[in-house]
């Protein structure tokens, strides 16, 4: 009768800890949906935040040059994307700044040329326009990608 009594009493406790695991449970998947909830909206923020700054960007003298240089044939962007390049960087860096900081903050081994050329793929340039733009060439990053 006594263990009878504990194996009823262990039974009993054992039950109101999978029903206090079971609330537990309730109470973190509720978290979990909101959560998630509150991560779609940041994202749609940031969605919003890119497209403010690519706005603002095209109204700059910076986005035309870039028009420019990308319309340009390659010999003569060779030429002229020295005079050009500081009017665009600076107005990039005005521009996209809460992108690039966030950018910083999510990946901090990003160098600055990592970013300009996140950003200037971003705003569609050719990979190899984008490379000459950062003083890289396309061959030395793919020799820089590639493992040995």
């Amino acid at each position: 009768m006594w263990r009878d009594r504990c194996r009823k009493n262990k039974y009993i406790a054992l039950q109101k800890q999978l029903n206090e695991n079971r609330a537990e449970i309730m109470m973190l998947r509720k978290a979990l949906h909101q959560l998630k909830e509150k991560s779609a909206e940041l994202h749609d923020l940031k969605e919003k935040n890119l497209q403010i700054c690519i706005s603002l960007f095209e109204a700059t003298e910076g986005y035309k040059k870039l028009n420019e240089l990308k319309n340009m044939k390659p010999g003569k962007r060779i030429l002229k994307i020295q005079d050009y390049r500081e009017r665009i960087i600076g107005d990039i860096r005005e521009s996209f700044l809460d992108v690039m900081n966030n950018l910083r903050e999510n990946c901090r081994s990003l160098t600055n040329e990592d970013l300009f050329y996140c950003l200037l793929s971003l705003l569609h340039c050719p990979k190899r326009f984008a490379f000459r733009y950062n003083g890289c060439f396309f061959r030395c990053y793919k020799s820089k990608k590639t493992p040995d």
